[in-house]
């Protein structure tokens, strides 16, 4: 198939909501994404989930995550046993939850002095855990999310003002994120040694310095929906749980066949993605071109520098014959070129170039946001993607960028 120069041989313009039906997207469960009018709704297994920003509307992208399970159950049913409550009372569904359906539940203090929380005990692996929750304010504005046991102590928590949609005071990574129609998500991650925590959701005193103990007036509260733990250094989107944990399987990505066959020059090409990571492991797989082996032929976008890079890696015959990097992260547009001896890689201005090896051969399919059998994922948002069936020049390269 014949391009003009210069001309995409494929654009996949996801933040404009476009799905290009060549494409494959597996996922063996159910997984929430957010849709244009900023609610949260409900991908069905093998759909993709075309993100977006709950608070503007816009499209953030293809929303590619890995395996995460939700170890508390009854996520969003404060008023069940399972959640045991201290110093307040809980009204069940009164509250439209970011979901648009009535199942926002009310904590209200009692008039007791202590403190007024509700928490839940659950078994773990050792390791990295995030601990997160939709709240919206009411009379109270305060509220502290945190993970605890009784062999490390407090593993993480956050002191979140609901007022400001801000962090009070945190130990260990944290977040607080608007979302629409009030509701925000709180987030805290820590290390645990121990293989079993509590996840507490404790109400504060604001009227002086933030504290959890306090004497309740009786009346003040706030609603909150979609508890989350999970296993892993940063948050993922929610996972609804009942009776049992849950798990959202990883999203894999694939355009292969004839539908590759048609788009790919072998000899040469420059792809520009757009993206924002969300998170996810040093080497973590952005786009990938390959023969679906690790050790054969493949030239991967990938992230590096511990998350603060983004490196074109070409190989051939499973070895690694070029490597440059430039440093970027967060959301970010990068144009990738090789051909035989003339790789390059572009963010803007900056821009670095590789002069080794051959270009790979035996390439049939394209992989985004992991490669093979889902391996090494990247979590977060593919936004564009383009291909070009030339090695672009550098200068057009860092003008795609800038």
């Amino acid at each position: 198939m014949s391009h003009p120069f210069g001309s995409p041989s494929l654009i996949l313009p996801f933040t404009q909501g476009f799905w290009d039906p060549r494409l494959s997207l597996t996922r063996a469960s159910v997984a929430t994404y957010v849709d244009r009018r900023g609610v949260l709704r409900m991908a069905a297994a093998d759909t993709p989930r075309l993100d977006h920003d709950p608070v503007t509307g816009e499209g953030r992208g293809l929303l590619v995550e890995e395996r995460r399970t939700n170890l508390l159950t009854r996520s969003d049913a404060v008023e069940d046993a399972t959640w045991t409550k201290a110093r307040v009372s809980v009204s069940a569904n009164s509250a439209t939850a970011p979901d648009g359906t009535t199942t926002a539940d009310e904590i209200v203090e009692d008039t007791e002095s202590g403190s007024h929380s509700v928490r839940q005990t659950v078994s773990h692996a050792p390791g990295p855990l995030t601990a997160s929750l939709f709240v919206r304010p009411g009379a109270k504005e305060g509220i502290r999310l945190q993970i605890y046991n009784a062999t490390d102590g407090t593993i993480a928590y956050v002191d979140a003002d609901l007022s400001a949609g801000s962090i009070i005071s945190s130990v260990g990574a944290a977040s607080v994120t608007a979302l629409s129609n009030g509701w925000y998500s709180v987030a805290c991650t820590g290390v645990a040694a121990a293989a079993a925590s509590t996840v507490y959701v404790f109400l504060l005193n604001m009227s002086e310095s933030p504290d959890t103990t306090y004497t309740g007036d009786g009346a003040s509260g706030l609603h909150i929906w979609g508890a989350q733990l999970e296993e892993g250094a940063f948050p993922t989107s929610y996972i609804p749980t009942t009776t049992a944990a849950a798990t959202r399987q990883a999203d894999v990505c694939v355009l292969e066949g004839d539908h590759f066959a048609d788009v790919w020059n072998a000899g040469e090409g420059t792809v520009v993605v757009a993206f924002r990571d969300g998170g996810g492991a040093e080497s973590a797989r952005i786009a990938v071109f390959s023969n679906n082996s690790l050790a054969g032929n493949s030239v991967f976008l990938t992230k590096g520098g511990s998350g603060t890079q983004v490196q074109l890696q070409v190989y051939s015959g499973g070895a690694l014959i070029a490597n440059p990097a430039v440093t970027a992260s967060g959301a970010v547009t990068v144009a990738a070129a090789f051909a035989a001896d003339d790789v390059a890689i572009a963010v803007g201005d900056t821009l670095v170039t590789d002069t080794s090896g051959p270009t790979p051969t035996g390439i049939d399919r394209l992989s985004l946001g992991s490669s093979v059998s889902a391996n090494v994922p990247f979590n977060g948002h593919i936004a564009h993607l383009a291909l070009y069936p030339r090695r672009l020049d550098n200068a057009t390269l860092q003008a795609l960028t800038a």
